[in-house]
C-alpha cells in the first residue's frame, strides 16, 4: 500500500527521494528539516537505467533493518519495488538484490 501512494503522489515520491526536505506547518512556517536516513540517496549510488522514486527505511531491535526501494524503468515504464526485511545491513542487501534483478529480467 505504501508503495503504491508513493508511486501515485508526486509530492511524497519527490519528498523520499531528496536528501532533505523542509516541513512547514500550516501557516507556512518552517517547522523542521527531514533529513534521510537513506545512504543510497547520501551516496548518490546509481541503478542503471533504473530511476530511484523513492525509499523507506527502517529499525527496531525486534525488526532489526529494513528498508523499502522503488525504482522506474524507463524501458516498460514499470516500477521494480523491492522489501527487505530483517536485515543485518539492508543497503547492502538491497544492492545485492537489484543486481540480481538487472541480470535475471535484463532491466
Amino acid at each position: 500500500k505504501l508503495s503504491e501512494h508513493i508511486v501515485k503522489n508526486q509530492e511524497i515520491s519527490r519528498m523520499i527521494s531528496t536528501e532533505s526536505f523542509d516541513l512547514h506547518d500550516s501557516d507556512g512556517k518552517l517547522h523542521h528539516k527531514a533529513m534521510t536516513t537513506d545512504e543510497f540517496l547520501e551516496s548518490g549510488v546509481s541503478f542503471g537505467e533504473l530511476e530511484l522514486i523513492g525509499a523507506k527505511t527502517g529499525y527496531t531491535i525486534k525488526a532489526n533493518g529494513c528498508l523499502v526501494l522503488i525504482l522506474k524503468n524507463p524501458k516498460n515504464n514499470g516500477y521494480l519495488i523491492n522489501i527487505i526485511l530483517g536485515s543485518d545491513d539492508r543497503f547492502d542487501d538491497m544492492k545485492k538484490m537489484v543486481n540480481w534483478a538487472n541480470y535475471n529480467f535484463g532491466l
